[in-house]
């Protein structure tokens, strides 16, 4: 079995908790975690030329991946994120986030990945505020949230999941739903 995902969501949503979950349900797949962070470069040219590169091996590794038995790889944030926080705090634009999806459309890994979208309400977020997320008000979030809702339909992977889960649900309850989705729609394919 060989399984790409990417989790996708904002600060303090619950990523990097509900990859550890995946990781010990899907125990006989060996994961490569990758964790995408912004790096400011000091030009526009500059930071598109390093983000497309940088997004491309994330989809490069993807696919060197699926050549191995019960191999993966796990995005925590990926180019998505980029799609949503770029617009809204660097004034970039972010199209070149869905060309580089187009230019791996046909490849046999693309059916093995999953694009999974975490959300909760922006207060849910703002009591779990540890000062070092992006933006700490519930506009704000809103705004990231809706975002996020925006590049996740615009993207071309084709197996998504999106689960907005409310306060009383659990860590477990929110893997086990995500888990389920991806066992139907992996052992449909």
């Amino acid at each position: 079995m060989n399984l790409n995902l990417i989790v996708e969501g904002p600060d303090r949503v619950g990523k990097s908790t509900l990859i550890k979950n995946l990781k010990k349900y899907y125990n006989g797949i060996s994961f490569y975690t990758l964790h995408y962070e912004h790096i400011s470069l000091d030009s526009k040219e500059k930071q598109h030329e390093y983000d497309y590169r940088q997004y491309r091996r994330m989809f490069e590794l993807m696919e060197t991946t699926s050549y191995a038995k019960d191999a993966g790889i796990i995005c925590d944030r990926s180019h998505l994120g980029e799609a949503v926080y770029g617009p809204i705090y660097r004034n970039s634009t972010n199209e070149y986030i869905y060309n580089l999806e187009s230019e791996y459309l046909n490849k046999p890994f693309w059916r093995n990945t999953f694009l999974i979208l975490l959300t909760t309400s922006p207060s849910v977020l703002v009591s779990r505020d540890d000062g070092n997320s992006i933006s700490a008000k519930e506009e704000m979030i809103q705004k990231e949230i809706e975002n996020f809702e925006k590049a996740f339909a615009n993207s071309l992977i084709q197996n998504k999941i999106s689960l907005r889960y409310d306060v009383n649900m659990d860590k477990k309850s929110v893997a086990d739903k995500i888990i389920n989705q991806i066992n139907q729609m992996y052992f449909k394919l």
